[in-house]
């Protein structure tokens, strides 16, 4: 038979281990509560930087998406002034040029809208050898917007003219170079980003280098290449940040559906240079 006193330091340690678990499991409660105000705040500032980022990358790109319709509006008021004849061959040239400008136009919207919305999904891709002459010069476009947003970063478009046809789905090859050179923009600190085509022997070498001298950069092209690094940025993000694919994934999902080639080369002196290789035609 129990004491009096022993029960009743029964009931104490009974009442202090009860305690005790309650504690526990509203510090757990806490900590859930604690980590889910942390998500919710960096989600509200993620949405208001790219709200942000959003407003300033159409204020900067009006002037570029004036250009084309100027050459489309101008040529065709050439055309319908009947005061002004035409011969045959300058009129292939004034439709080719209004044809260009639209298909450059066309490309621009379509990776103003793809980095405004921020969402990478699998999409499916009608690969064909086509001339990509107009998407190079709409992604041109768009660095120069991407990278106003900096003080101390410039772009410079280094394209060849008269570049052969490749193997390649136009709209997706525009979005997937627009997100490339905003991956540099984001990890370059300073300097030139650039863009440059190589033609070589069966291939079109599309790069993109920065001269940036940041260590965050060359650690940022790894996840292109390497895919524990690839991993490793997929992790970065939560289940409520990502919908479908990350940008990474994005990028190697739709240029292995092109059959390209991608490559890293981060010590090419002081630039940080990620390549595109897309096969010729022939």
């Amino acid at each position: 038979m129990k004491t009096e006193t022993q029960k009743c330091l029964s009931n104490y340690h009974k009442r202090i281990s009860e305690d005790e678990r309650y504690i526990y499991e509203l510090q757990k409660e806490n900590e859930i509560l604690k980590k889910g105000k942390e998500q919710s705040s960096r989600l509200n500032h993620r949405q208001n930087s790219l709200t942000m980022e959003q407003e300033n990358l159409f204020s900067i790109m009006a002037h570029e998406l004036r250009n084309p319709l100027n050459s489309m509006i101008g040529f065709s008021s050439i055309m319908l002034n009947e005061e002004y004849k035409i011969d045959e061959n300058e009129l292939k040239e004034i439709i080719c040029i209004i044809h260009n400008s639209s298909r450059k136009l066309l490309c621009l919207i379509d990776n103003i809208i793809h980095i405004s919305t921020d969402k990478y999904t699998s999409t499916s891709l009608s690969s064909d050898y086509c001339d990509i002459s107009h998407v190079l010069q709409a992604v041109s476009s768009i660095a120069k917007g991407l990278t106003k947003k900096g003080e101390n970063i410039s772009f410079k478009g280094d394209i060849n003219d008269n570049l052969p046809e490749v193997y390649a789905d136009e709209s997706v090859l525009g979005k997937v170079l627009s997100d490339i050179i905003e991956h540099f923009v984001y990890y370059s600190v300073n300097g030139e980003i650039v863009l440059k085509t190589v033609v070589e022997k069966n291939y079109l070498s599309i790069q993109v280098g920065s001269n940036s001298v940041s260590e965050r950069l060359k650690d940022a092209l790894l996840p292109f290449i390497d895919e524990e690094a690839a991993e490793r940025e997929k992790n970065k993000l939560s289940s409520a940040e990502a919908s479908g694919l990350t940008k990474i994934e994005f990028i190697k999902y739709s240029l292995s559906k092109m059959d390209a080639l991608i490559s890293t080369d981060t010590y090419s002196g002081d630039q940080a240079a990620l390549a595109i290789k897309l096969k010729i035609k022939g």
